[in-house]
């Protein structure tokens, strides 16, 4: 397990996390609750792990929500803010660009 979503789940289970201002405003456009991003952090499944990403280690991930529609979530931790995890950015994964098991690209 990535070592990067290990500290995730710590943080946001101590209620450790923030949403970007991005991130608030394509849940509102793609209408992704907050809920089933929480909720979906228990099983969601690792897609790409960034740990050397050079604003901080981060992890995408596929988790789905209430009606069963996938959703891929960005979580990262800051280089400056090593205490916190950030919900960098989160969209429903297309086709177009996904193989059906919504884990790899095309």
């Amino acid at each position: 397990m990535s070592a990067t979503f290990i500290k995730v789940k710590v943080f946001v289970a101590a209620g450790a996390w923030q949403p970007t201002t991005h991130t608030l405003t394509r849940m509102e456009q793609r209408n992704i609750f907050v809920v089933d991003v929480l909720r979906g952090l228990d099983t969601a499944e690792i897609v790409e792990d960034y740990p050397d990403d050079p604003r901080g280690p981060s992890v995408l991930t596929l988790s789905y929500d209430g009606a069963g529609l996938p959703i891929h979530v960005l979580w990262g931790i800051a280089k400056n803010n090593t205490s916190v995890a950030n919900l960098v950015t989160l969209y429903r994964p297309d086709l177009l660009e996904w193989f059906d098991d919504w884990k790899i690209r095309k």
